[in-house]
């Protein structure tokens, strides 16, 4: 009989244990919640939608069945959207002014930051892809063995000795290619220029590289 009522008393002050341990932790829910809720709400109240959201979700997770801070999740959700809405139109409006005053670069830009805001919108892709295709120069690479101006380290009459002296030289920045001269020569050239004064200014620069003598060539 005795340990029947002990064993009675035992239950009592475990189930009262877990009952007391269950409120204590129900407090502390309810106090992070308040928080939680109280610092989302300032931040809503300072339009600072981002950190606000973050600290309703905070008190979502805590209260899953509570509505207030879901409400709040969608309802920032849908003032951001209208955000970017406001700002991807006056982009576009500005886009579309500078388009139409023909300064198509700042336009170009302006098309990009309003695609950038809205990626999945055609318009602005369509008008950077216009303007680049008729109102862009497209960029002319300069050939520079086209250039009249060579710089030649040696002559060979055999096109075979001219490759082998053109891989025995170290580039370091130089654009070294064979050519041929008027009298069927094979130049190896270490650079061209468009105009006599460049190629003999690159030509002082390369003196101390070469043992023999290199001179500037005009095709």
């Amino acid at each position: 009989m005795k340990n029947t009522i002990t064993s009675k008393k035992f239950i009592y002050i475990l189930v009262a244990s877990l009952s007391m341990s269950l409120l204590i932790s129900s407090c502390s829910d309810n106090k992070e919640y308040n928080t939680a809720i109280t610092t989302a709400d300032k931040l809503f109240e300072e339009q600072k939608y981002d950190e606000a959201k973050t600290y309703y979700t905070k008190a979502l997770e805590l209260k899953k069945e509570e509505k207030y801070p879901l409400e709040k999740i969608n309802t920032i959700k849908e003032i951001m959207l209208k955000k970017i809405d406001f700002q991807y139109a006056n982009k576009i409006s500005e886009a579309d002014l500078l388009f139409k005053n023909n300064e198509h670069a700042n336009a170009k830009i302006a098309y990009a930051a309003a695609s950038a805001l809205k990626p999945n919108e055609q318009y602005p892709r369509l008008k950077i892809s216009e303007i680049t295709e008729n109102f862009e120069k497209p960029v002319v690479k300069k050939d520079t063995e086209s250039l009249p101006f060579q710089i030649i380290a040696g002559s060979y009459k055999i096109e075979q000795n001219a490759v082998a002296f053109e891989k025995s030289l170290h580039a370091d920045g130089k654009k070294i290619s064979i050519i041929r001269s008027r009298n069927g020569n094979y130049l190896v050239s270490l650079n061209s220029f468009a105009t006599l004064n460049e190629a003999y200014n690159y030509l002082i620069t390369l003196e101390d590289e070469f043992d023999h003598t290199i001179l500037v060539y005009q095709k």
